[in-house]
């Protein structure tokens, strides 16, 4: 529901839209999806910007749960 394809994010009220907005769902989905009617550079870089900014964000994520893993494992013998 929050990606846009299903109900324009423009229809969501304000405060859905932006909870909407700042979800990584509007820039996989609906950032591409409006770019299909018409290509406008400052929205693909916009969407182009916030991809990049969750890879990072997942990134660091996935590396400290690793890390925290890693101090949490216990290997015996073997």
């Amino acid at each position: 529901m929050l990606g846009g394809l299903l109900l324009p994010l423009e229809i969501y009220p304000e405060w859905l839209r932006r909870i909407a907005l700042a979800s990584p769902f509007s820039s996989l989905m609906y950032g591409p999806a409006r770019m299909a009617f018409g290509l406008d550079w400052e929205l693909a870089a916009m969407v182009a910007l916030r991809m990049a900014t969750w890879l990072v964000l997942v990134a660091c994520f996935t590396v400290w749960i690793y890390r925290r893993a890693l101090r949490a494992l216990e290997v015996s013998g073997g």
